[in-house]
């Protein structure tokens, strides 16, 4: 489960902050609607690239937390594969599903519903697309609320 989070111009001089979870679960989970969890990576960060909007900060976000997961996934792959080959490495990453989650209402439309309309910012129309290609691939999407976004303590001050 990959859960990444950003805060946008949040930071220093207008830095947007970013940070995620990489956490393993049941494969139930989803389905119980409860399950064990266990943190296997996480960060906090600024964001290296100037951002235009929160969809921009919450889409980079997300992409970072994939690509940690993607890793994680190849780690847990090659533990469970005698045969595992590092050519074909995204096949066997496939086999350990996964699933990002965010807080952002409007990348959860971007990413779940057919036929939306592309953003202008033609970057943050190529990071949409990452993640749509990662959903073909597998990834489910899931949102939720703001005061459930276990990575909200890795972008904001408490205070």
């Amino acid at each position: 489960m990959a859960v990444g989070d950003s805060s946008f111009m949040n930071g220093e001089q207008g830095a947007t902050q970013a940070g995620y979870f990489i956490m393993g679960c049941e494969p139930d989970m989803w389905k119980n609607g409860f399950g064990k969890v266990s943190c296997l990576s996480w960060r906090s960060h600024k964001l290296r690239r100037k951002v235009r909007s929160t969809l921009a900060a919450e889409t980079m976000a997300m992409n970072e937390s994939t690509e940690e997961a993607d890793l994680i996934r190849a780690y847990v792959a090659e533990s469970r594969n005698e045969d595992f080959d590092l050519r074909r490495w995204q096949d066997h990453v496939r086999e350990v599903k996964l699933t990002a989650i965010t807080d952002c209402k409007s990348l959860y439309d971007h990413l779940n519903k057919q036929g939306s309309s592309p953003p202008d910012d033609k970057r943050l129309s190529l990071d949409i697309q990452i993640l749509r290609d990662l959903m073909a691939d597998g990834m489910v999407v899931r949102w939720v609320a703001t005061v459930q976004m276990l990575a909200d303590a890795l972008t904001k001050s408490t205070t």
